[in-house]
C-alpha cells in the first residue's frame, strides 16, 4: 500500500488514506467513477456490463447506480450501454441460478451488425436445465427481481433511477 512495503495496516486512517489513493493512477484505472462516457459513446463505443444479484464482494446496487448515473450524464447512453443483472449469480459466476453464458456473442453481434442485446441466454450452473418458455426475469426497479421458475433469460436494466 502506498508503494511502501513497510506500511502497517494497523495505522490505516480511512478518510486521509482514501484521499491519498484517490489521486493515484491506479484509482483512475481500477475504479469506475467516471460517469460521463460521452467520448466513448461518440466514437461508437458499446458497453455491456453484467453482475450477479448474489455478488458478495461488490454490492450489486453499485453497478445499477453507476449505470443510472452514466445514463443521466452521457448523451445517447441508452443506445450504447446495457446492464444485465443476473439472479443468483455470485462473483463472475457460480451461485444458485443460471450463471453460464456466452460473453462474446451478444456484444459481437451488437457491434458488428445489429441492435443492442435484449437478453442473454443463460445455462444453469446446477439443477435441471432451464425451460425455454415463460416471461424473462425482470428487475422490478426497487432492488427486487421477479424470477419465474426455470427461466433462462434476463433483461437489461433500463436505467430508471430508484
Amino acid at each position: 500500500m502506498f508503494k511502501d512495503p513497510a506500511w502497517d495496516p494497523r495505522t490505516l486512517d480511512f478518510d486521509s488514506h482514501v484521499a491519498l489513493v484517490d489521486g493515484r493512477d491506479e484509482h483512475r484505472i481500477l475504479d469506475a467513477t467516471q460517469t460521463d462516457l460521452g467520448g466513448f459513446v461518440n466514437r461508437g463505443g458499446k458497453l455491456l456490463l453484467y453482475q450477479g444479484w448474489a455478488e458478495n464482494g461488490i454490492p450489486p446496487r453499485n453497478v445499477v447506480n453507476y449505470v443510472a448515473s452514466v445514463r443521466a450524464s452521457t448523451r445517447n447512453a441508452n443506445d450504447a450501454v446495457r446492464l444485465f443483472m443476473i439472479p443468483g449469480m455470485g462473483h463472475c459466476g457460480g451461485g444458485d441460478c443460471a450463471t453460464t453464458f456466452d460473453m462474446v456473442a451478444a456484444p459481437e453481434r451488437w457491434v458488428t451488425s445489429g441492435p443492442p442485446p435484449a437478453s442473454l441466454s443463460l445455462q444453469p450452473s446446477r439443477g435441471p436445465p432451464p425451460t425455454p418458455t415463460g416471461p424473462a426475469t425482470r428487475d422490478r426497479g426497487d432492488g427486487r427481481v421477479s424470477v419465474p421458475p426455470g427461466e433462462r433469460t434476463t433483461t437489461p436494466r433500463t436505467g430508471e433511477t430508484d
